[in-house]
């Protein structure tokens, strides 16, 4: 993993609570992205109360456990030594809190680019459905379809001023629900799944944002036969992650031995995912 310095150049509102912060420096000039279709890279973050990154490489040993989170990485310039980072505002967490007090000029450092979904060639359609906190998944994805793909999108706000113009080469249609709260968001996710009429042809769904329904639909595509290379479902939130964190809590060291297990019996991704899937289910998580 490589670990890029750089400074905060710009803070632009796309939204009201979505802001794009660009960074630069001398350091991102050739930055190493892969330009994949689900790019995301890490962004780490000061602890409390200091202004400077600390990572691997200059902690000198420290175990402190990182303030690091993943992002996607919305655009890149390696030439001009540019990176975008969208941030979704919410309450609590590491980036929100950041982003709101942020200036030009601030440090920020980001690790070079991944990407793990490779969407087959001959997929027809794209079926996409995130919350807010997805939207720049999706923004960048919608970008990258070729001209004239068809896509379908759904995207759930918590208002209508949250409602992005996401340009794209392909046909898309895209739907706006709005749903505040984190129950009311679960539904919407769910119901946009169960509600999709699929085209005729190969395609590929896309699921980003509550870790619970983005379970659930996965396992529905498991069990309806869809191949694994034909969807990809990713939780980056939970509703009530307080009683969530509690319960597993209890019963980690147990999880983390049959997780530790299951990975090392498992003979491919999408079988270690079943069977964490399982894990997690017999345990009420």
């Amino acid at each position: 993993m490589a670990f890029y310095r750089g400074k905060v150049l710009r803070i632009v509102a796309l939204t009201p609570r979505m802001r794009r912060v660009t960074v630069g420096g001398e350091a991102l000039r050739g930055y190493i992205h892969t330009g994949h279709f689900d790019e995301h890279c890490q962004v780490w973050f000061p602890r409390p109360g200091e202004t400077r990154v600390e990572i691997p490489a200059e902690a000198g040993g420290s175990r402190q456990p990182p303030l690091a989170r993943i992002f996607t990485v919305r655009r890149c310039d390696p030439a001009a030594g540019e990176v975008d980072i969208d941030f979704f505002l919410h309450e609590g967490g590491i980036a929100s809190p950041w982003v709101r007090n942020a200036r030009p000029g601030d440090p920020f450092v980001l690790t070079d680019s991944h990407g793990h979904d490779v969407v087959p060639d001959d997929a027809d359609w794209r079926f996409f459905v995130g919350d807010s906190t997805a939207l720049p998944a999706i923004g960048l994805m919608l970008e990258r379809l070729r001209p004239g793909v068809r896509a379908t999108v759904i995207g759930i706000v918590p208002d209508e001023s949250e409602q992005q113009a996401l340009a794209s080469p392909g046909d898309v249609d895209l739907h706006w629900v709005v749903a505040s709260t984190p129950a009311e968001i679960v539904t919407a996710t769910l119901h946009a799944f169960e509600a999709f009429e699929r085209p005729a042809g190969a395609g590929y769904f896309w699921v980003g944002g509550e870790a619970t329904a983005a379970r659930s639909i996965r396992r529905a595509l498991r069990s309806a036969g869809v191949p694994s290379n034909r969807f990809s479902a990713t939780g980056y939130w939970r509703a009530n992650s307080e009683e969530w964190d509690r319960r597993y809590d209890a019963i980690g060291d147990t999880l983390d031995e049959r997780v530790a297990a299951a990975r090392k019996a498992a003979k491919d991704r999408d079988s270690f995912l079943d069977e964490l899937d399982r894990i997690y289910a017999d345990a009420g998580l």
